[in-house]
């Protein structure tokens, strides 16, 4: 903890179950509401696609994706692609591990009606409009264009695709 904040992986951690706030921490939170309010957006963002995930049948999913491949073989993936998608299969695996362990968050308490300035990245708290315009600057435009497969429906899913997804379920 520095002077001012609790560092916010020590936040996350607490708000998604895996660690337990020490009692000065406690104190802190209960009355810094910026902190009380990031630890609040980490937990319910942690609640994100539970209800999706626990409709989903990995024994299901195995099966129509083994189903489709059967029935459409692809091209080989080339050698050079397949560092990728160990990339792309671990990036599955926590996305599962935290879904995960969202299940077992219980709902913080209510907040405040007063309004609190937030800010998340407490790291960024000392930069001027310039050099926050740089850090925009230096994130490639396409971090958010990935695809991802695990979200689109299967029937939507090319034989790729789904060759990816079952790699990435059975590791």
């Amino acid at each position: 903890m520095n002077t001012s904040h609790i560092d916010p992986d020590r936040l996350a951690d607490t708000a998604l179950g895996t660690a337990a706030l020490s009692d000065a921490e406690s104190a802190h939170v209960a009355e810094c509401a910026e902190c009380r309010l990031e630890r609040e957006l980490v937990a319910a963002a942690g609640r994100l696609g539970v209800a999706q995930v626990a409709r989903l049948s990995p024994t299901r999913v195995a099966d129509a994706v083994r189903h489709r491949l059967a029935t459409e073989p692809g091209p080989p993936v080339p050698r050079a692609r397949a560092t990728w998608l160990v990339g792309l299969a671990a990036a599955a695996a926590l996305a599962l591990a935290v879904w995960y362990g969202s299940t077992r968050v219980s709902a913080p308490a209510p907040m405040g009606s007063a309004p609190v300035e937030l800010s998340v990245l407490h790291e960024l708290d000392g930069l001027g409009e310039p050099e926050l315009e740089a850090v925009l600057e230096s994130i490639p435009l396409a971090a958010g264009a990935v695809f991802h497969p695990e979200l689109a429906p299967l029937d939507e899913l090319n034989v790729n695709d789904l060759e990816r997804l079952l790699r990435s379920m059975e590791e």
